[in-house]
C-alpha cells in the first residue's frame, strides 16, 4: 500500500468537523462498541459521520452499524491505491446508514496496512464531517501515525489492577505521540501539543477502582463510565446500529462528543 496520498479534489488545509480516535489499554473493552456509537451518534446530531476501522484483525467494524452484508468499499479494495485519490468518491462509496459511512475491514483474510493506511486515513478525513477511528494500540505497527490524526483521543481502560497498569503504558505513549505531533502534520486541526486526550473507564467488576481513582493515577481525564449495555447484543442479533436507541452507551458516546466539542473550542 502507498505510504503517501494526495486527495486531488481537496486543498491541503481543508476544514473538516473533528476526528476522535478510541483506543484500548487492553483487550476486551469495548472500544468498537463504543466507536460505533460515537460514529452514529454524531450522524444523528451533524448529519453525517465517519467510522474508519484500524484493526485488520477484528472482523469489521461495520457489523456494529448492520452493514456487514452490504455492498461498498472496504479496506482490502483499497490496499492496491496509489497516489492522488477522490476522497469524496471513496466516501460515496462506502457502506452508510443514517448518515454514517464506515471504511471497515471485513472477513476476508488480506493484506495489513498498519501505519501506512493512517495516510489513505488522513485523506478521507480532510473530506468528512465528523470523524471516528478505532485506533490501533501501542502494539501495532506505527500507531502513532493513527493517533496524530485525531483531535480528541479517548483511552478506554478497566479498573483492575493489571489493566490500569496497561492504561499507564497506553497513556505515557499517547502523550509521547502527542507531544511530538506538529502543525504541519494535522492541517485545520490544533496546535501541537493540543490534541485532547481523556479516558473512560470499563465496569467490569466489582472491587475495581472507580473512574476517578483511575483518573487520579493515570493524570488523565475521565469523561465517563462505560457500563454493561444489553442494548447493543440485542442491536448486533437484530442487525441495528450500535448507538441509534438510547442506551448507557449512547449517553456515553452523547457526553464524549460534548467534551470533544468543548474541548475544540476551548483550543480555538
Amino acid at each position: 500500500m502507498s505510504d503517501e496520498y494526495g486527495d486531488a479534489a481537496t486543498p491541503h488545509g481543508a476544514l473538516h468537523g473533528g476526528v476522535i480516535g478510541v483506543v484500548g489499554a487492553s483487550g476486551g473493552l469495548g472500544t468498537t462498541t463504543l466507536c460505533a456509537a460515537l460514529a452514529m451518534r454524531g450522524a444523528m446530531a451533524r448529519g453525517r459521520s465517519l467510522l474508519v476501522d484500524g484493526h485488520p484483525r477484528g472482523g469489521g467494524i461495520d457489523v456494529h452499524l448492520g452493514l456487514d452484508a452490504e455492498q461498498g468499499l472496504r479496506w482490502p479494495d483499497l490496499v492496491s491505491v496509489r497516489g492522488d485519490i477522490d476522497s469524496a468518491e471513496v466516501v460515496a462509496g462506502l457502506p452508510s446508514t443514517q448518515g454514517c459511512a464506515v471504511l471497515s475491514w471485513d472477513r476476508r483474510p488480506g493484506p495489513r496496512v498498519d501505519g501506512a493506511g493512517a495516510s489513505l486515513a488522513r485523506a478521507l478525513t480532510l473530506r468528512s464531517g465528523l470523524c471516528v477511528i478505532d485506533l490501533p494500540g501501542p502494539e501495532a505497527s506505527e500507531p502513532e501515525r493513527w493517533w496524530q490524526l485525531c483531535d480528541h483521543v479517548v483511552m478506554v481502560s478497566g479498573g483492575g489492577v493489571h489493566q490500569v497498569a496497561a492504561a499507564a503504558i497506553t497513556a505515557e505513549c499517547l502523550i509521547a505521540a502527542v507531544e511530538r505531533d506538529s502543525p504541519t502534520e494535522r492541517p485545520g486541526r490544533f496546535p501541537a501539543g493540543q490534541i485532547h486526550v481523556s479516558g473512560v473507564l470499563r465496569e467490569q467488576q466489582r472491587g475495581a477502582a472507580d473512574r476517578d481513582l483511575v483518573s487520579a493515577v493515570l493524570g488523565l481525564p475521565f469523561v465517563g463510565v462505560m457500563k454493561h449495555d444489553p442494548k447493543v447484543v440485542s442491536a448486533l442479533i437484530r442487525g441495528e446500529p450500535v448507538g441509534v436507541r438510547s442506551s448507557p452507551v449512547s449517553l456515553l458516546a452523547d457526553a464524549i462528543l460534548a467534551d470533544a466539542l468543548s474541548s475544540k473550542r476551548g483550543a480555538a
